[in-house]
């Protein structure tokens, strides 16, 4: 087993030196710059994004919690990452009077 781990690292390592990687560099570079873009307007405060990205935690944890394939460590990352997004000054800071649209 361990043989064929150090033979995947090694072949990882030799198509990283050659500047191959698994899948089309332009798809990483885009998921990247759509993240950094996403994390920009999560942090100026816009809410729609708020709003988003709360549906998505959601969305994500309860099918893993409810089909068990969760461990704790999983679970409690989780658990953290949506009260940190519904805690009330994280809701203040998002608030419709201070939030911009887009701006």
């Amino acid at each position: 087993m361990a043989a064929v781990d150090l033979f995947r690292i090694l072949a990882l390592r030799r198509n990283l030196n050659r500047g191959q990687a698994h899948g089309p560099i332009t798809a990483k570079v885009l998921f990247a710059a759509l993240m950094l873009a996403w994390l920009y307007f999560l942090l100026k405060g816009v809410r729609w994004v708020w709003i988003i990205t709360v549906g998505i935690s959601i969305l994500g944890f309860l099918p893993n919690l409810i089909a068990g394939s969760l461990k704790w460590q999983g679970l409690a990352l989780s658990l953290v990452g949506l009260l940190l997004l519904l805690i009330p000054v994280t809701r203040r800071y998002f608030s419709r009077s201070t939030a911009a649209a887009g701006a």
